[in-house]
């Protein structure tokens, strides 16, 4: 069979995403463009990969942590690709939209969209949005939630498609499963320096204002003394570094610099719960990965991954609106009446709850789609 052509347009060399584009690779003729090679709210570490797929940087102008506007990526509508996937997140991707739909509009575009910051979108900019957003062809959209988006944006509901985003491969989700079945998990708890009988609660992610990290330290101060709370980021704001420099050396605290996927493992077999209160999130693949793991999730409403994943069953965990909460005082009645059992059995029926939740089921649903669409 005749593979299609196939460009994808995306900003930054994200571990999951280098995973994703390399499975993607299998199946099609692939060429990426990424707009940048990091963003400056990231260390460099989190960029490392092994590219398995055509690929080149943009030259031109970086904006803040991880924007750009590069026109030069225009120079890739004349070129004989059978389809093209991008993003508007960038002034590079709106750009790139724009001269599409007003040049090359019988060039067939997909797009992906990966979550959604619930921004709300007024007069000329809710505008042009809804008009470079009827751009593609298809939206492949990874929730309910985000399908309504999109249908708020003008997009007719014929026009989306699902898959199941992940930044977890078949083989890794294998091991994970392994792994809880074969992990002495209070031995893991010593290993870690974790306290063996403690409620732990772990939070992964960047530590900037976005995330609110300062809900999370006062929660913690306030939590009986057998809770224990561990932090796992890096790349600190200022506003986030001067609220760990008072907490950093409270015993019930542990903070970590960034770790790589199967260093995290341990920490995600280790822990009760995964704790996220961010200002926004427009998905959270931290949520797959402690799902995964059969770690019980808590986050809040403004994050995508707990809506479409936790949801409202205590089944999987948690999603509380810690805006309305009313005070610290009522997310610790919520917490400390959650059940902290620590089970094995328990968290391979979570883990075993969202097996199909792959990168190497992500591609088959693309896959599929874009080849039924061309009827090969």
């Amino acid at each position: 069979m005749k593979k299609i052509k196939l460009l994808y347009i995306t900003n930054l060399p994200s571990p999951y995403t280098i995973e994703f584009l390399n499975k993607l690779n299998e199946n099609f003729d692939l060429f990426v463009v990424f707009e940048r090679k990091f963003s400056l709210d990231r260390t460099k570490k989190w960029f490392a990969g092994n590219f398995k797929f055509k690929h080149t940087f943009l030259k031109g102008l970086n904006i803040g942590n991880e924007n750009s506007f590069k026109p030069v990526i225009i120079k890739y509508l004349f070129k004989p690709f059978d389809i093209y996937f991008a993003n508007y997140d960038s002034f590079t991707g709106m750009f790139f939209y724009l001269f599409k739909k007003l040049f090359f509009s019988k060039k067939i575009f997909f797009h992906k969209i990966d979550g959604h910051t619930f921004k709300n979108r007024k007069g000329l900019i809710l505008i042009f949005k809804k008009f470079l957003m009827n751009t593609p062809t298809l939206h492949f959209s990874p929730s309910k939630n985000i399908d309504q988006y999109l249908i708020s944006m003008g997009i007719i509901p014929e026009k989306i498609r699902r898959y199941n985003f992940s930044s977890i491969t078949n083989q890794k989700y294998h091991n994970i499963l392994t792994q809880i079945n074969d992990k002495n998990l209070y031995n893991l708890r010593n290993k870690l320096n974790i306290p063996v009988d403690s409620k732990v609660l772990l939070y992964v992610g960047r530590f900037t204002y976005r995330k609110r990290l300062n809900i999370l330290f006062d929660l913690i101060n306030i939590l009986p003394s057998d809770f224990f709370m561990i932090f796992i980021g890096g790349q600190t704001d200022q506003f986030t570094k001067r609220i760990i420099e008072k907490n950093i050396f409270k015993s019930n605290i542990k903070l970590i610099e960034y770790l790589n996927f199967n260093d995290l493992t341990e920490y995600y077999l280790a822990a009760n719960y995964l704790v996220l209160n961010p200002l926004f999130e427009p998905w959270g693949l931290v949520v797959n990965e402690a799902l995964a793991h059969g770690l019980k999730v808590i986050t809040n409403s403004r994050c995508n991954a707990g809506i479409e994943m936790v949801g409202n069953s205590l089944e999987y965990g948690l999603v509380i609106d810690f805006d309305n909460s009313g005070n610290i005082q009522f997310l610790k009645n919520t917490i400390t009446n959650l059940d902290f059992s620590f089970n094995i059995s328990e968290k391979f029926r979570i883990s075993n709850s969202f097996i199909n939740y792959t990168i190497d089921n992500m591609v088959n649903h693309i896959s599929k789609n874009i080849y039924e669409y061309f009827k090969f």
